[in-house]
């Protein structure tokens, strides 16, 4: 599993050793208010934005001499909405694009929402107070001490989410997602790559075809619903909690073990339980993995 300070530091890094390689293109600042919106679609570039205490956006952007020649920047202000648009000036392919280089540093109000749509590109969130709809064809995509509804998509990148306050989506055709310090509910899907969250009061949905779940809850039970085509389950939970409890692996065994748990139906491959008199549903589905709750 990978370690989200690793991977922020890393793509912190890139950024950093981009700019170092290039020089800046292009720069733009806007006068904005708080709870505005940035929007950006991105035919190349990875993207790092923080907040500052200024009520500006302010974008600058890095590139090689390739990037200056073969990109188009497109900038627009809409009373306190901002798009950057990137595209290509020549879409042949015949012309290779692996040699283009090209960073955006952007910086927002602490209280401001964003829409990214970006092809391959790494996006890092940092510190942001709003609501957030990232979709990238297959760039890891990272936010790091951040609140309001979260919407991720990438078609093959990991997701990583650190230190979050507000409901999210999630979403990777293969990549791996971590989620740590969650308050809200969260619904996770991978095609094939593993989960791993740790959360607290909210509803909890995670699904992935071929990978391991791992969830370590904390809180009110507002339901939870774990399914893998053929890893394990495994659910650590506080002994207070109230839930019904299923179960259900097809070749793999069940284990459920703590305080105040009453076994209705148990066999090795299925268990239904209350805990403290029942409650939301907790369950957890597998086809071929071993599934272990702990409730202590």
């Amino acid at each position: 599993m990978f370690n989200i300070k690793l991977i922020a530091i890393f793509i912190a890094f890139f950024t950093l050793s981009i700019i170092a390689q290039t020089r800046q293109i292009n720069e733009k600042t806007f006068e904005v208010s708080q709870n505005g919106l940035l929007k950006i679609e991105a035919a190349y570039g990875d993207v790092n934005i923080k907040s500052w205490n200024k009520n500006k956006v302010s974008i600058k952007i890095y590139g090689n001499s390739l990037a200056k020649k073969k990109l188009k920047f497109k900038f627009n202000q809409n009373d306190n909405e901002i798009t950057l648009k990137i595209k290509r000036l020549d879409r042949s392919w015949f012309n290779n694009f692996n040699h283009v280089k090209l960073a955006i540093e952007i910086r927002v109000p602490k209280n401001f929402n964003t829409n990214f749509e970006t092809s391959g590109s790494d996006i890092f969130l940092y510190n942001i107070n709003g609501d957030s709809e990232i979709s990238t064809s297959g760039g890891d995509i990272i936010f790091e001490k951040c609140s309001g509804y979260l919407n991720c998509e990438t078609s093959g990148g990991d997701i990583e989410i650190d230190s979050h306050k507000g409901n999210i989506r999630l979403s990777t055709s293969g990549g791996t997602i971590k989620v740590t310090q969650l308050v809200g509910d969260i619904n996770a899907e991978t095609s094939g790559g593993d989960i791993k969250v740790n959360s607290s009061n909210g509803k909890v949905i995670a699904a992935t075809s071929g990978g391991d779940i791992t969830l370590i809850y904390k809180g009110k039970n507002y339901g939870i619903d774990l399914s893998t085509s053929g890893g394990d389950i495994q659910i650590k939970t506080l002994d207070n909690i109230s839930a019904d409890v299923d179960l259900d692996t097809t070749g793999g065994d069940c284990e459920l073990t703590g305080n105040n748990i009453n076994i209705k139906k148990k066999k090795a491959h299925y268990i239904l339980a209350k805990i403290n008199g029942g409650g939301k549903k907790i369950v957890c589905s597998t086809t071929g993995g071993d599934i272990k709750m702990v409730c202590k």
